[in-house]
């Protein structure tokens, strides 16, 4: 019997080139449709607005599920052309079945990947710590979060290893505890600098987001003393504030001719 090569071009190779060929188009366009779905965020009212680092990382996540159901859809639309609709239906849900228990964790990682939608864990550009890496996000996707570490490698880790997630950018404040020792001699004087001190820190540093204390870290005294201020100051400026502080609290010691211990 001779085959019908148009026939079959027309009804199966056309359509099939012209599924993936419209998935790929829409995969290079995902971009410019993740970017029109966070454009409707400009229309909620000022104070529900999504902030610009939450925008990009929904940007990216819409992106990658926008690909990934253009692709997909072009598959069932494939195999749609070679097995009638129920017997479709059957083998989806027996492959369902069958790539569930053989790939969960890709499985989970898309699944978790969905969650950052709704979720709010960290975003692009947050410094995070993810199974003990510790690094700035660069990217998030469905399946995968690409971390960039202080050493400056990429990390890439898969959404469904992603446990506990420690987010240094979302947090309330940062602490500059500062450590000095003096002479025990010296303590009672010390304490009076140290007490008028914290009640003025917080009009001289307005950085400082609670009242200093002071205190003995071990609770031991000889001829020296350890002391330690705790301080709780705005988040991210904990470095620049210790040696402000150090600086402040020398002069004053030096002021009263106290010397600090070696």
């Amino acid at each position: 019997m001779a085959v019908d090569t148009s026939a079959i071009i027309w009804e199966y190779v056309i359509p099939i080139i012209g599924a993936y060929l419209m998935a790929w188009a829409i995969h290079r366009l995902a971009g410019r449709f993740s970017d029109r779905i966070i454009g409707l965020s400009g229309y909620a009212p000022q104070g529900m607005r999504v902030p610009q680092e939450r925008k990009n990382t929904l940007r990216e996540l819409f992106r990658s599920a926008i690909s990934f159901m253009a692709f997909l859809i072009a598959t069932i639309v494939t195999l749609g052309l070679f097995i009638d609709t129920t017997t479709l239906v059957w083998t989806m849900g027996l492959f369902s079945a069958a790539f569930g228990l053989g790939a969960r964790p890709i499985i989970s990682d898309y699944l978790t990947g969905i969650s950052f939608i709704f979720g709010n864990m960290f975003d692009i550009g947050d410094k995070v710590e993810i199974l003990g890496v510790e690094g700035h996000i660069e990217r998030i996707s469905l399946n995968m979060v690409s971390v960039r570490s202080t050493q400056g490698e990429l990390f890439v880790v898969p959404n469904g290893e992603v446990r506990v997630v420690r987010n240094f950018s979302r947090g309330s404040f940062s602490s500059a505890d500062v450590t000095i020792k003096v002479d025990s001699a010296d303590l009672a004087k010390t304490m009076d600098i140290l007490n008028r001190f914290t009640e003025e820190a917080s009009e001289i540093f307005p950085e400082i987001v609670r009242p200093l204390q002071v205190i003995s870290p071990h609770g031991m005294m000889g001829k020296q003393i350890e002391l330690m201020i705790l301080a709780k100051v705005q988040f991210g400026k904990a470095t620049g504030m210790r040696l402000k502080l150090l600086d402040a609290i020398y002069k004053r010691l030096a002021d009263a001719e106290i010397e600090l211990a070696s």
